[in-house]
Parts: C-alpha cells; structure tokens; sequence
C-alpha cells in the first residue's frame, strides 16, 4: 500500500479528554470510541481510516470497520497498551484484561494495512508483543534540531 492515500486526510476533532481520575479517563475514552465508531459507519467505505492509538482502544474501530464493512485501515501507534498500565500498576501483567487485551492487539495490528511506530525500539517491543505478522513502519515524530 502506498503513503499517497494519506494526500486528503481528514481530521475529525473528538470530545473533551476528561483526566481527572482512572473512571473519568475511561468514561473519556468510551465516548470517542464511539464517536468515532459512529463518523467511520458513516464514511465512505472506500476510505481509509488512519487511527491513532489514543486513546487506548481507539483501534478498535478500525478492527470492526475491517470486519463488518471490509474497510481497510492503518494504526499509529504511540503507546503500547496495555503495558503502561500494567508499568503504573493500573493492572496485573498477567491479569485477564491484559491477556485480553494483547490478544485483541495482535488482531488489531495483523488486519491493519500498516502499522506505524514512533521509533525502532516501539517497533520493536511491537513485533515481541504479537505483531509478527503486521506491515510495521517507523515514522520519526522528531524535529531535526540540526536544520
């Protein structure tokens, strides 16, 4: 797949990021998830969706508009999750939401056409956490302070 889809992208503003606590955050997250869940089943199917991944199970939606509506989609990866809440003691390393989650992880990234990371290291950690069979590119976020 070639980087020119990506010519008209279109960017869509989410709801306010509430912080104030794990529930709030969580609440926070749900309702752009479904934001979004509700603006992709409304596109184009034809369009590819370019998702972030925050907030954390933003991807998601990418996964369902692959399967229910055979649209392809691509994921920028900034954090992988569930591992900084299991790295701040949110949940347990070996705890059913993080086996759950990874499993959904390795769905995730094996349906996106790309899977874009912010470093070697990301990517790395990535392919080591189920993303052996993903399209997985490294995109510098970096200025180049020399210039």
């Amino acid at each position: 797949m070639s980087l020119e889809m990506f010519e008209s992208l279109r960017m869509l503003p989410g709801p306010d990021y509430d912080r104030r606590g794990l529930w709030r955050r969580g609440w926070s997250w749900s309702a752009f998830f479904f934001r979004a869940l509700r603006e992709t089943f409304r596109s184009d199917r034809d369009t590819v969706l370019l998702i972030v991944s925050n907030p954390p199970f933003l991807s998601a939606v990418g996964w369902v508009a692959s399967v229910f509506r055979g649209q392809k989609y691509c994921v920028l990866v900034y954090d992988l999750y569930p591992g900084v809440l299991v790295r701040l003691g949110r949940i347990a390393e070996k705890g059913l939401i993080a086996r759950l989650w990874r499993f959904f992880n390795r769905h995730v990234w094996g349906r996106a056409e790309i899977v874009f990371t912010i470093g070697d290291y990301m990517a790395e950690n990535l392919l080591n956490q189920g993303g052996q069979g993903a399209d997985v590119r490294v995109v510098s976020v970096w200025a180049d302070v020399d210039f």
